[in-house]
């Protein structure tokens, strides 16, 4: 397998975070980049326990959009977003590619499975794609794996805060479910195209900015 032939990818040599997370600046990958946390005013508890929630096709399609790229570290990215506290685990959702629509396709985008099955503190789980009779292609059992596992894992005090990654409204219930449980739920996503209706019901908006991207991204 060679990265080139994924569409993006994760490495498997990570640089820690170094420096204080309450300084407002980090440094991760070589990169010095600000603390979100920081200058919204909050301090960082390194005992937080933070799950990352990554609504795969989504984030592929918003850092696309974005930034025009795709490929970069999740493992990276998950303590970008983390920011110093502790990282519990990263759930990344997804649906394969049907394989007798696109092949080669397929093949790449399972290449691209095998080497998150292989990440450290990383879960993945696949819902599936179905074509409609008018040939629109939908994604199905993802959003509602999404939801329940942050409902599970909260009423399991797995977390002390969860971070939604995804630009979906529809996951604003699921949300208000979370922080009924006593848990924190922040929205990370770029600027461009996030959805205002999941910022609000969120306790906290985190913008993945072009120096985070540029910290996690993978060379081409």
């Amino acid at each position: 397998m060679t990265r080139a032939r994924l569409d993006y990818t994760l490495g498997l040599d990570y640089h820690p975070i170094i420096g204080s997370p309450n300084d407002g600046i980090l440094t991760l990958g070589g990169w010095a980049i600000p603390n979100p946390l920081f200058f919204m005013g909050s301090s960082v508890d390194p005992n937080e326990r933070v799950a990352i929630f990554i609504d795969g096709s989504n984030f592929y399609h918003g850092l696309k959009a974005a930034f025009g790229i795709t490929r970069i570290d999740f493992r990276q990215l998950s303590l970008a977003l983390c920011q110093g506290r502790k990282l519990v685990r990263t759930y990344y959702y997804n649906a394969p590619v049907i394989k007798q629509d696109d092949e080669a396709r397929y093949r790449r985008q399972q290449q691209f499975f095998e080497v998150l099955y292989k990440t450290p503190y990383l879960t993945v789980h696949l819902g599936r794609l179905e074509k409609r009779p008018d040939g629109k292609i939908v994604e199905k059992g993802v959003d509602i794996k999404i939801a329940s596992d942050m409902l599970r894992l909260a009423y399991s005090d797995a977390y002390d805060t969860a971070i939604l990654v995804s630009a979906d409204g529809d996951y604003v219930d699921a949300v208000e479910g979370v922080k009924e449980q006593g848990k924190h739920v922040e929205n990370a996503y770029f600027n461009r195209g996030s959805s205002y209706h999941l910022r609000k019901a969120c306790d906290r908006f985190v913008e993945i900015t072009q120096d985070i991207i540029s910290a996690v991204k993978l060379p081409t």
